[in-house]
């Protein structure tokens, strides 16, 4: 018996030694964040304690890049995992970078993905190995990096080394991809004499099976009726499609028309690929009554090798593509709690490009 409570002992002790160290200080960001920079050329974060655990950082500046950092000395030619769990929400233009790694004057940095809008919690995962021939291996690992406007609840960052570096060792200098921008010809299309397809809504973050009690989106006289009704105190929304090529999409005119104030409109790009690219700045239905509007289908700034959360399906080269296959318009409840039924009528639809 005293055998095999010693066997079991030293079975543990090994299981316990063989778990790989956390190279982090504090991964849990106690005591607002304590051993963790405030990272930042000029910054105005808040760095706050986070409810259920964390550190919730908040930014309130256009334009400034900034968040929490921390400098970790790493072994040339090992593996590592690193890892971070967050929830966001951007304010118009504001983004969130994941899991940046930083080596001044290197060509192998490299961030994970950039996230726009809302992000509900979520963990996310860079597994990289350290080139051979690295200039320096002191590294600035920032989890997430806050650019304009965004409310961050930061839970855990991990580091940890896991096993030999991959079999490429040497460092790959690459030049930049080139970023071909997008050239909406000029000219208008007018959409308001096209049929909805594939209506659908989403209730409690979800897709529904089928659409709400009394929700519909109809077409009648050359406008869009669009009925809704939010029935959960979490993410509902309802949308449509116009399956119609589209040659130029920087722009759509509207009367738009609503029954109460309060929600939003929003716009999704399906382009020539079939890659699908949600319009981040969506138009706040602020207003009862009847109003001509002209509203910019704005779209992230394209930037190398990152990997939009707003750009999803199809070719993913994350690209706007022209022309485009379709576009999906929607309303979507804000703030997410909010329920109840309405109506928004749009008429004399045009999308183009024009001055």
């Amino acid at each position: 018996m005293r055998r095999s409570l010693l066997a079991l002992a030293l079975l543990v002790g090994m299981a316990v030694a063989g778990e790989p160290t956390e190279l982090f200080k504090n991964p849990r960001f106690e005591n607002k964040g304590q051993g963790w920079e405030n990272w930042g050329k000029r910054s105005d974060l808040q760095i706050l304690e986070g409810v259920g655990g964390g550190v919730c950082l908040r930014a309130e500046t256009p334009g400034l890049h900034q968040g929490l950092a921390q400098s970790v000395q790493l072994v040339r030619g090992r593996k590592y995992r690193y890892s971070c769990t967050f929830s966001a929400k951007c304010g118009e233009g504001g983004k969130v970078g994941v899991l940046s790694v930083y080596v001044a004057g290197s060509k192998w940095n490299k961030t994970l993905r950039t996230v726009v809008g809302q992000q509900d919690e979520d963990t996310h995962v860079l597994e990289f190995s350290v080139p051979e021939d690295l200039e320096s291996d002191k590294i600035l690992f920032r989890p997430v990096i806050l650019w304009g406007a965004c409310d961050v609840l930061l839970k855990e960052a991990s580091l940890k080394e896991i096993g030999a570096g991959d079999a490429v060792k040497k460092q790959v200098v690459h030049s930049l991809p080139v970023i071909v921008p997008v050239v909406h010809p000029m000219g208008t299309l007018d959409l308001s004499q096209e049929k909805p397809s594939n209506v659908r809504a989403h209730e409690d973050g979800a897709v529904a099976k089928a659409l709400p009690e009394g929700a519909s989106v109809e077409h009648k006289d050359g406008a869009f009726i669009i009925n809704y009704n939010f029935t959960t105190d979490k993410h509902d929304a309802i949308m449509f499609d116009i399956n119609k090529e589209i040659v130029s999409a920087a722009k759509v005119s509207m009367d738009l028309e609503c029954s109460a104030e309060g929600h939003r409109l929003f716009f999704v790009l399906v382009d020539a690929g079939g890659e699908s690219h949600w319009c981040y700045k969506p138009l706040n239905l602020d207003f009862v009554g009847r109003k001509t509007l002209t509203y910019t289908l704005a779209l992230p700034k394209e930037e190398p090798y990152n990997v939009l959360d707003s750009i999803w399906g199809g070719d993913k080269n994350q690209h706007l593509d022209l022309p485009l296959k379709s576009i999906t318009i929607g309303i979507d409840d804000v703030p997410d709690t909010a329920t109840g039924k309405g109506t928004v009528i749009i008429h004399n639809l045009k999308i183009g490009n024009w001055k």
